[in-house]
């Protein structure tokens, strides 16, 4: 896949991000409170270390593409020399720019000289030098595709951490303040002797537990925001950003079909294989005699007092041209060093390629049971939400007609509080594990269809939020 393409499909996810109005700077993080998830993709695609080191990798191999295809042509220099001759002796002659000049006395010379030379035979490391280029190119493409995808899903991952962490926060936030209520109810009713210290103590217990809950799980959103600031490329500048805990619904897809080699990291591996191959080709053409054209025409001048008179009477002179036939004969260590070390690269590459297959076969196998499992786990949470939220209906009118207390209430409050968070982080699961699925089938089409679902499904709201914060 040619390096134009890949740019070009970088262009397009690009394009897909700034219709988004998501073009965040450090400084702007800084300013603003709040982070979607267009913001943190957008952000990561410009800045990310894992991209900058991609589109280098393209850039390298296309300069050792150019490099292999310069192999091939023939090369012209041009050299121009002043120099002063003067002999030791009234009588004698020198050779200069291919001439035998008489030298009874001194003089200056300028030689001016264009030299060409064009290889026609090197034992085929020319040949071998650019398929490897060819093969190292292709490699770096389809790696940058697959380095987009890993850090998109990465994204994904990050995003849905941190989101589920901030959910946890805020919902933690409010059942403590319902178990501050609790304690406030419970040491009323033992001023009434209506409960026992030992109640009091259950209650005081249940409001440290949810304290130190709440200590944790900021402590863990610390963490996951690190992560999220890390893989996007972004500086840590405020730890207390606000993440909006959404992400859009990947489009249906059950696995079926997926093939293995065709996943953009396993073709990139298996490419620098390939590369690596030819690496030892060119190689062991070191063994191999060269043959090359060579050709020279001379300028000279000469002056008796000068340099700028030899420059002024420089003119043509000769010319040569030949065969120039090399044969390597000692040493021969550096060439089988060489090989050595070009069939150590093949085995590493190998052992590239091998792991590339095992972990597209491992992410496939694990997005279709994590998908499974998150779509059983929605179904329940939202079973679970509905059975909590009816139950505080029932326990608010049965308050309301005297038959229950102020503490049935909040604890059925507490309960609908527990059953809204994992319905809300079933529901960020479900859609992270949907686009994990989504990218193990449709690998080329992952990044450019997650960018169209945001921009598609986003929510106006978050939209007017980030615009403000701008």
């Amino acid at each position: 896949m040619p390096a134009a393409v890949i740019f070009r499909r970088l262009g397009a996810v690009a394009a897909l991000a700034m219709a988004l109005g998501f073009c965040i700077s450090p400084r702007a993080a800084e300013r603003s409170s709040h982070l979607g998830i267009g913001q943190a993709l957008r952000y990561a695609l410009e800045h990310a270390p894992t991209i900058t080191s991609a589109k280098a990798n393209i850039t390298g191999s296309e300069a050792q593409k150019l490099a292999a295809i310069a192999a091939f042509l023939p090369s012209l220099t041009l050299t121009e020399q002043l120099q002063t001759f003067h002999p030791y002796s009234g009588a004698g002659s020198t050779f200069i720019g291919g001439l035998v000049v008489p030298a009874q006395h001194p003089f200056d010379v300028s030689v001016a000289s264009p030299n060409l030379n064009f290889n026609l035979y090197n034992g085929g490391k020319d040949t071998a030098n650019y398929h490897s280029a060819i093969e190292a190119l292709r490699s770096a493409n389809l790696g940058f595709t697959a380095t987009m995808d890993s850090l998109f899903q990465q994204i994904l991952a990050d995003f849905s951490a941190a989101g589920t962490d901030q959910l946890m926060v805020q919902s933690l936030e409010r059942s403590l303040r319902i178990d501050e209520e609790l304690v406030d109810l419970m040491q009323r009713k033992m001023q009434g002797q209506f409960a026992s210290k030992i109640d009091l103590i259950k209650s005081q217990q249940q409001m440290l537990q949810a304290q130190t809950q709440l200590s944790q799980a900021r402590q863990q959103r610390i963490a996951d925001l690190e992560k999220l600031y890390a893989d996007m490329g972004l500086p840590q500048t405020d730890l207390n950003l606000k993440i909006q805990p959404w992400l859009p619904p990947a489009p249906p897809s059950d696995g079926s079909g997926v093939v293995i080699a065709d996943d953009p990291q396993v073709l990139s591996a298996r490419a620098a294989v390939l590369s690596a191959q030819h690496k030892v080709d060119a190689a062991r053409a070191e063994y191999m005699p060269t043959l090359a054209v060579t050709g020279q025409y001379y300028f000279l001048g000469f002056g008796t007092s000068s340099f700028g008179e030899a420059l002024n009477s420089t003119s043509r002179s000769n010319y040569m041209i030949g065969l120039l036939l090399t044969v390597p004969i000692l040493p021969v260590y550096n060439v089988q060093a060489d090989v050595k070390q070009a069939l150590a690269n093949v085995d590493s590459a190998q052992g590239q390629y091998q792991g590339a297959m095992a972990s597209a076969a491992n992410r496939t196998s694990d997005a279709t049971v994590r998908l499974a499992e998150a779509r059983k786990t929605l179904d329940f949470a939202i079973r679970s939400a509905e059975l909590a939220h009816n139950n505080v209906r029932l326990t608010e009118d049965s308050y309301a007609a005297h038959q229950s207390d102020r503490f049935d209430v909040d604890n059925a409050r507490l309960l609908a509080e527990q059953a809204d968070l994992s319905l809300a982080s079933a529901k960020l699961n479900f859609h992270q594990a949907g686009w994990e699925m989504y990218r193990t089938a449709h690998p080329s089409a992952f990044p450019t269809q997650l960018l169209s679902a945001v921009l598609k499904d986003h929510d106006p709201a978050q939209i007017a939020v980030t615009a403000e914060s701008e």
